[in-house]
């Protein structure tokens, strides 16, 4: 997935969640209800590639679930020490980074370090193989549910944008990432 989908999907998630339905729903976390900052939503969304890009310009440690476990583990510490989410919202968003990138297609990536210290399955200087599997990727691959979720992501976005516009509530968004 790319931006777009990565962005708008997960702010859709979040919202769905902190709507009257979601709270009952998912009664234990109900006192978050409109609590939810979501430009911690938004960083989480893209955070794994934040991480992962620059550095590897792939996949690497921030697309790996035991990441996602560190950051949901100190933000359990730090909501049980101090009451506040924003660790925990951060690894929510950055989880379903995994899943819309569909990350148990890679399981060496995913599971690391389970199935070996090497990300990718590769060891260091095997980056040729590296370039030759993505090279294959693309052609084999059809970019239309990119598309496809981008497109999505596009409208979620758009439409939470003119839902703060509608609602007055743009400045109280960028102070608290909170929408009421």
């Amino acid at each position: 997935m790319l931006l777009l989908a990565h962005v708008g999907i997960t702010l859709g998630v979040a919202r769905a969640l902190d709507s009257p339905l979601g709270a009952r729903v998912l009664k234990p976390s109900a006192h978050l209800y409109g609590r939810i900052d979501y430009r911690l939503v938004l960083v989480g969304s893209m955070l794994p590639d934040i991480l992962d890009k620059p550095t590897t310009s792939s996949r690497a440690f921030a697309h790996t679930l035991l990441f996602i476990l560190i950051i949901a583990l100190i933000g359990l510490y730090v909501y049980q020490r101090r009451g506040r989410s924003g660790m925990l919202i951060l690894s929510f968003g950055s989880f379903l980074h995994l899943l819309l990138d569909e990350m148990w297609a890679s399981p060496t990536t995913l599971f690391w370090p389970i199935y070996g210290w090497h990300l990718w399955g590769f060891a260091p200087g095997d980056f040729m193989e590296l370039i030759l599997m993505i090279i294959r990727g693309l052609k084999t691959n059809p970019q239309a549910l990119v598309i496809v979720g981008e497109i999505v992501g596009a409208i979620v976005i758009a439409g939470f944008i003119l839902e703060l516009f509608w609602r007055k509530k743009t400045s109280v968004f960028i102070k608290t990432g909170v929408i009421r």
